[in-house]
């Protein structure tokens, strides 16, 4: 029996949609994973601002190291050196990388595991979330950049601004300021003790390994539960 909550999630996503609406889903998932190129572009971007902002202090610390070297004759330009140096050395401490966005999918060692043990999503170190049910296992595909990507290099799954797009479907969801995964008005959250809920009320599953700052991640797993559990053979 698969948990209440993949069935009414699988009730949501039919793998089958209109030619119109399956072009325009396609122009959205175009336009969603631009915009994880260009976030991923923005973020090498200000680590380059944070490498060049240590060189530019360093340089000037060095500067000012040959110049003590000459003046350490003077008592007062020496203090005045030194004190440039200290708040330089200051500064280099702030020459931070800043993420325009925090990642929508963290990345850690989870499993989401169903109470009547029908089924488990497990997802490892490196991002990669595999489903195992009735008995068989199957690679559902590996998370980078906020997107699941199939063994192909296919995206799967996308979030952008906490807005998460499934490829080929129709299906949209949003995370709001709690955490929680709202599609068509259907709250799916994590409590503090793992267990999953919908609407409220317990889903017949519960997430292992993850904590308050994954949250996102978990309810990602009820994904890769959607996409497999219609591919499993069946007892």
């Amino acid at each position: 029996m698969r948990i209440h909550l993949l069935l009414v999630m699988l009730a949501s996503c039919g793998p089958h949609v209109a030619p119109r609406a399956q072009n325009a889903q396609n122009a959205v998932d175009r336009a969603a994973f631009a915009a994880q190129r260009e976030l991923a572009s923005a973020r090498a971007d200000n680590d380059a601002v944070k490498i060049l902002c240590e060189r530019d202090k360093a340089a000037q610390i060095e500067a000012i190291r040959k110049s003590r070297a000459e003046r350490r004759d003077e008592p007062r330009v020496v203090a005045a050196l030194d004190a440039k140096a200290d708040a330089l050395r200051y500064e280099v401490q702030h020459c931070v990388s800043v993420d325009p966005s925090p990642p929508c999918w963290p990345i850690a060692p989870m499993r989401l595991v169903a109470l009547d043990g029908s089924a488990v999503a497990e997802m490892r170190g490196d991002g990669t979330i595999d489903f195992a049910q009735h008995g068989s296992r199957k690679i559902v595909g590996r998370v980078s950049n906020d997107v699941l990507r199939d063994a192909r290099g296919a995206p799967l799954v996308t979030c952008v601004d906490r807005d998460v797009t499934v490829a080929g479907t129709t299906l949209k969801g949003h995370y709001d300021s709690n955490d929680a995964l709202v599609i068509d008005g259907k709250r799916t959250a994590l409590r503090d003790d793992g267990t999953l809920t919908l609407d409220g009320a317990p889903a017949g599953a519960r997430v292992e390994g993850a904590t308050a700052d994954y949250r996102r991640t978990a309810l990602l797993l009820l994904f890769a539960g959607v996409m497999s559990a219609p591919l499993m053979p069946t007892p």
